[in-house]
């Protein structure tokens, strides 16, 4: 919730031409715990998810002088902050032994992710599946489409969402079921096509963390 007669408009323009700390820290406070939903999806650990947020505003209002040009700020924060908890999960995987008893199968998908692009075949795969997982969002209807980039693409809540869009959380459920089924039956073909045996996991991790960089 931000303070009484401010927007993120007013928020990034007292930071861009007024150096204005509080600005930062309304901006901090409003975005965190969205991001840190994001973070934490990827890595699991609290503190590396506060460490992977805190770096994108650490940068934020490093460029503070250009960040007016920044036309969506809240898709540039989740997607670096997506950005930053890869690097951060990669360097966890390098610091721990593949055959790991310790390692959770979560934290085996997600390194899945991370080493997908591994060779040259699973590469071409994934860059072609994130254009086409991209297209099947924008085919969905708009409430779906709208509801899936709400919950999937921002990380907030049923309940966050419904407020946002104005209707009840059970709705924003129904929606995303929707939005889920419809892809998947859009990029079932595809994925058959390539005759990928990971074809479920394959499409279960897609929809969850295609925006994830390669």
């Amino acid at each position: 919730m931000l303070k009484k007669g401010k927007d993120i408009n007013t928020l990034i323009h007292g930071i861009c031409f007024h150096d204005d700390q509080n600005s930062l820290s309304e901006l901090v406070n409003y975005f965190y715990p969205r991001l840190y939903r994001i973070a934490y999806a990827v890595l699991k650990d609290k503190m590396l998810a506060e460490e992977a947020i805190n770096d994108v505003f650490f940068r934020l209002w490093q460029m503070r002088n250009r960040c007016i040009e920044i036309n969506d700020i809240n898709k540039y924060l989740c997607t670096s902050v997506k950005n930053n908890a890869l690097v951060l999960l990669k360097k966890e995987i390098k610091s721990k032994p593949n055959n790991s008893e310790s390692i959770d199968s979560a934290f085996k998908h997600r390194k899945e992710i991370a080493v997908m692009s591994n060779s040259p075949e699973k590469q071409y795969l994934t860059k072609e599946l994130k254009k086409r997982i991209e297209l099947a969002i924008l085919n969905l209807p708009e409430r779906c489409r709208k509801v899936f980039e709400l919950v999937k693409l921002d990380g907030l809540s049923y309940k966050e969402a419904a407020s946002e869009l104005s209707v009840k959380p059970k709705t924003v459920e129904n929606q995303l079921s929707i939005a889920l089924k419809k892809m998947h039956t859009e990029l079932k073909p595809y994925l058959q096509e390539q005759n990928d045996h990971y074809f479920e996991k394959t499409i279960a991790l897609f929809l969850i963390s295609f925006t994830l960089p390669i």
